[in-house]
């Protein structure tokens, strides 16, 4: 956004001094906005521009001012969304979503993180997916194992139970065991999924802009379930002839 295409979208004030002024006005008003991520204003005093941040998009549903302000408040004052009490839930028996809505498309494992999204508890939602694959894997890995303390959580974790030769998850890509590359694909996948929101998440280093986000996000926490659900437990041990496809070595191995 431009002090130039403000200037034009003000036709009903002469030009001059008096159009130049309510832009410069516009401006220090929209500067103040959550949806703004920085500004530019030349020395030579040619004009100004705003950038538009990603934030933007929680506006694309107001229709009136009313619904600009109360997205508008809820990025300026996150906390008082994501600090919300919540309701406790026993346990996933417990959650009741609507047949009919998108919600109970999401994998059953999910029903307490889709419950607090319903609630209106968009962070919390969020992480409770993750944590939700997280208890299901470390179930899965103590049950045949006792990996050592720094791979009982988080992305230590996936990567100890996803490991392409050494993990407890044998993972049937296409109807058969896949390569080591493509388990190590598998591997990345959750890992990265750890890494980059579940402790995010947890340590509130990160909070989804808008509803749309989260969504995205259970969606993604959805889909790493179904892999689960594909999965074979207990992996074969290292060299076992039923290992088929593994490629000994090479570079799609991992140290």
């Amino acid at each position: 956004m431009t002090r130039r295409l403000i200037l034009d979208r003000l036709p009903g004030l002469p030009l001059g001094t008096a159009r130049e002024t309510v832009a410069d006005q516009l401006f220090e008003i929209a500067n103040c906005e959550p949806w703004v991520s920085g500004w530019s204003r030349p020395n030579d005093g040619s004009g100004w521009s705003l950038s538009v941040g990603r934030s933007i998009r929680g506006f694309a549903s107001a229709k009136n001012l009313q619904d600009y302000w109360k997205t508008r408040s809820a990025l300026l004052n996150p906390e008082a969304v994501t600090s919300s009490p919540i309701k406790e839930i026993s346990s996933i028996s417990d959650v009741q979503v609507e047949h009919d809505s998108a919600l109970y498309q999401l994998h059953p494992g999910l029903r307490t993180a889709a419950k607090l999204f319903k609630d209106r508890y968009p962070a919390q939602a969020a992480l409770g997916a993750f944590q939700a694959i997280e208890s299901r894997v470390k179930k899965d890995v103590l049950a045949h194992r006792s990996p050592p303390e720094k791979s009982r959580y988080g992305a230590g974790l996936m990567s100890y139970a996803m490991h392409p030769q050494e993990g407890v998850y044998t993972f049937n890509l296409a109807g058969s065991v896949g390569s080591v590359s493509e388990r190590q694909g598998v591997m990345w996948m959750f890992m990265g999924a750890f890494a980059a929101f579940r402790n995010s998440l947890a340590h509130e280093s990160y909070q989804p802009i808008n509803q749309d986000e989260v969504w995205e996000l259970l969606v993604l926490a959805s889909m790493l379930m179904r892999r689960l659900d594909e999965a074979a437990l207990p992996r074969p041990p290292a060299g076992d002839p039923e290992d088929h496809g593994v490629e000994k070595g090479g570079a799609g191995s991992v140290g």
